[in-house]
């Protein structure tokens, strides 16, 4: 074998397919005869490779005196199919992708297989949750659980919504444990949650996993249309109750990112429009100690803004360290007719911003990307409210 072939064979010619090409070009314009003697291929086979050649673009035939001419492409040709086999090729992965968290799901579920059923569309999935609904029937014990419900469509939103409404008639509990992107979905709205308890977790998780009593519903985060996998297997649903017991009991979580330390700071701000908490902040800084981060200014200039137009007022305790930098900068960085600003004693540092919202802490680095540490524990946010008090009536102005 030449490296000619050899390197044709490389990029998807079979060898007949190869030895026919090279010999057209050496041929020209020719019968299948001439091909078969100069080629050394089939005869038999002759017009299935040069029909596989012309799919290919490489051949093509003109037709004199009744009989066929067939003539090799110009080589540059060869390039263009190259690109046209790359194409298809990533059209081929788009496709793949499409079906493979279908593919994934069936193969972790082939031990299951009698036990295991899957649900497509619309249709499917109210299917498979208004038949789950219907094997709770203790209004005490039977809970509905959820993991990590991730951000949805909106029609996907609707369904929930209406689902949520029906399974609350029947008197049946949510537990729902959702993912923090997902927080201004309208299935996360606590008017639409009715009978439900909800927590946000800033981990991400690929698929809702949904507990009714001995069966299981693996709702992965669909992109086009839903795809659900329901399971019947005790063993399988105690195991993921197990899971979400501990994660549900979990009194600590981290985020980052500014979105994250926007929700944040907008939780507190609401519940403090309701008269559920105060907007205090114990530590309070804009960024880096050596100077105002411009991240950080600009945002909470956005902020104070928002707190001031909703009248919400505010006591600042800052960091001694950035007092020269408030007080020079105090008009673009916050209200004073609604925020009173006072400054933790020089030697009492504090490298954590800490905002309390009803039961929880929020523990704020402000680093280059912000890290927020939210506490879930009503005696330990009680306990930062009274360092606060403490700590606000020692703070000098």
């Amino acid at each position: 074998m030449t490296e000619t072939n050899a390197i044709l064979e490389d990029i998807g010619l079979t060898k007949a397919e190869a030895k026919v090409y090279l010999a057209l070009l050496e041929l020209g314009s020719s019968t299948t005869g001439n091909i078969v003697d100069r080629s050394g291929a089939s005869s038999s086979k002759m017009y299935e490779i040069l029909e596989k050649l012309i799919q290919k673009g490489l051949v093509s035939y003109v037709i004199k005196s009744g009989t066929k001419h067939f003539e090799a492409s110009p080589p540059t040709r060869i390039v263009e199919y190259l690109k046209d086999k790359e194409k298809r090729i990533i059209e081929q992965a788009q496709n793949i992708k499409k079906i493979l968290p279908e593919l994934e799901l069936k193969q972790k579920l082939s031990e299951y297989k009698s036990e295991a059923k899957i649900y497509r569309g619309m249709k499917g999935l109210e299917t498979a949750f208004y038949e789950s609904l219907k094997l709770l029937n203790n209004k005490k014990e039977d809970h509905m659980l959820v993991i990590g419900i991730p951000k949805r469509g909106d029609i996907v939103n609707q369904f929930f919504v209406r689902f949520a409404r029906d399974r609350a008639k029947k008197g049946f509990l949510m537990k729902a444990l959702f993912n923090e992107e997902a927080r201004n979905d309208l299935q996360a709205q606590p008017e639409n949650l009715p009978n439900s308890e909800v927590r946000f977790t800033p981990e991400i998780t690929p698929a809702a996993i949904n507990i009714f009593k001995n069966r299981v519903i693996i709702f992965p985060e669909a992109k086009a249309e839903p795809l659900l996998i329901v399971i019947d297997n005790k063993e399988i649903a105690d195991s993921f109750r197990v899971q979400f017991e501990r994660w549900w009991n979990t009194e600590t979580t981290v985020a980052k990112g500014m979105d994250a330390l926007k929700k944040v700071i907008f939780t507190v701000m609401d519940d403090a429009a309701k008269g559920l908490t105060e907007y205090h902040v114990f530590g309070a800084t804009f960024g880096s100690e050596r100077g105002l981060d411009q991240q950080y200014v600009n945002f909470f200039r956005k902020i104070h803004t928002e707190r001031a137009r909703r009248g919400i007022p505010a006591k600042l305790l800052f960091s001694n360290e950035v007092r020269k930098i408030v007080e020079k900068n105090k008009r673009e960085l916050y209200d004073e007719k609604n925020a009173e600003v006072r400054f933790l004693q020089a030697g009492l540092e504090f490298p954590i911003e800490i905002f309390t919202s009803k039961d929880k802490t929020f523990l704020t680095i402000q680093e280059k990307e912000p890290t927020i540490i939210t506490i879930d524990n009503k005696k330990i946010t009680d306990s930062f409210r009274r360092l606060f008090s403490v700590m606000w009536k020692e703070g000098g102005r």
